[in-house]
């Protein structure tokens, strides 16, 4: 089983891959990850990768080892969380009057059920999307340089 782990890493991630190419294409799935985008985050990492120079297969890789059927409804619940607080209780600023017009169905459908439990009266989606922007910000800031210097190290080991 650990052979065949390793045989996996290694058809993704090559031992000659720079410290920086590395770094990048691992900061970019991180990102995608916490990103606010549910639904198109593959089509996205994809893109971004071939714009930023970036391993595509690491990216999704990381992407969904993250952000997966079971982490993504608390990763969706981090970012609203957050950006209400950052926008709401730090700022506030009430941007549920400019939600977009289908968030009131979402409001009408589910919101009841789902906010009801918690105190919140309305899903407001600017929030959503700046805790998510915000947050996926921080946590691909904060993976490009770890893993910049874990890879790097890696290869003076090696050598």
């Amino acid at each position: 089983m650990n052979q065949k782990i390793h045989a996996l890493i290694n058809k993704v991630i090559s031992p000659d891959m720079s410290p920086p190419y590395v770094a990048r294409s691992c900061a970019l799935g991180v990102f995608m990850a916490f990103s606010p985008y549910l639904g198109i985050q593959t089509i996205l990492v994809i893109g971004l990768a071939v714009i930023m120079r970036a391993s595509a297969p690491i990216a999704v890789t990381l992407l969904y080892v993250i952000n997966n059927p079971w982490t993504m409804i608390p990763i969706a619940a981090l970012d609203f969380v957050f950006g209400r607080f950052l926008v709401t209780t730090l700022l506030g600023l009430d941007l549920t009057p400019y939600n977009p017009a289908w968030m009131e169905w979402v409001n009408n459908k589910i919101g009841y059920y789902v906010l009801s439990f918690v105190g919140i009266d309305k899903f407001c989606f600017w929030s959503y999307l700046i805790g998510g922007h915000i947050i996926a910000l921080t946590a691909a800031a904060i993976t490009y340089p770890l893993v910049k210097r874990a890879w790097a190290r890696s290869a003076k080991a090696k050598n």
